[in-house]
């Protein structure tokens, strides 16, 4: 197993994940799998709803994806541009759920795209959008179509003081998942 550590900014550090093997009768609850794989502060550990990525329904409000637009001013966290800067064909859809004190924001990618990225790709993926959802106090989890968990950049704290970290795989290459 390696490990990779980059600082972009001084207030991000990215945390190792390790690959577990999963049968397809093994099927591991994503609040262990954070547990096991990502340093605090941690990301939210509740399953991605995957009925919400149906591009036919309308998600129950507050809840945002990639395509609600409001008519009335700017939804925050306001996605668009960065999907357009930095998901390409990589970002398939995301749902943002609002709260109080800063939310979440759930991206889901191309599996076959990501897994073709490497290390250093994917980081700058998920740091792009962490820097851009930090704005809006989201943090962000990455997952595939099946709702698998790949990835996330998590803060706590005021934006200006804020302790964020990136929960990536460091042993994954290009062309391996």
């Amino acid at each position: 197993m390696s490990l990779l550590i980059l600082s972009v900014g001084a207030s991000v550090a990215p945390a190792a994940l390790t690959q577990t093997p999963a049968t397809e009768f093994e099927e591991i609850p994503l609040a262990q799998i954070i547990q096991r794989q990502c340093a605090a502060p941690l990301p939210a550990t509740e399953p991605l709803d995957l009925n919400l990525l149906d591009a036919a329904s309308v998600p129950p409000a507050p809840i945002i994806t990639r395509n609600t637009i409001s008519q009335q001013g700017i939804t925050n966290p306001s996605l668009w541009w960065a999907a357009e800067q930095f998901g390409g064909k990589l970002l398939d859809n995301w749902l943002a759920y609002p709260a109080a004190d800063g939310g979440r924001v759930d991206l889901v990618v191309n599996r076959q795209f990501w897994s073709l990225l490497n290390y250093l790709e994917r980081y700058q993926f998920l740091n792009e959008f962490g820097l851009v959802a930090q704005d809006y106090r989201y943090n962000i989890r990455v997952f595939n179509p099946q709702g698998a968990f790949l990835a996330a950049y998590t803060c706590t704290g005021e934006s200006a003081s804020s302790v964020c970290r990136i929960c990536l795989d460091s042993t994954v290459r290009a062309g391996g998942n």
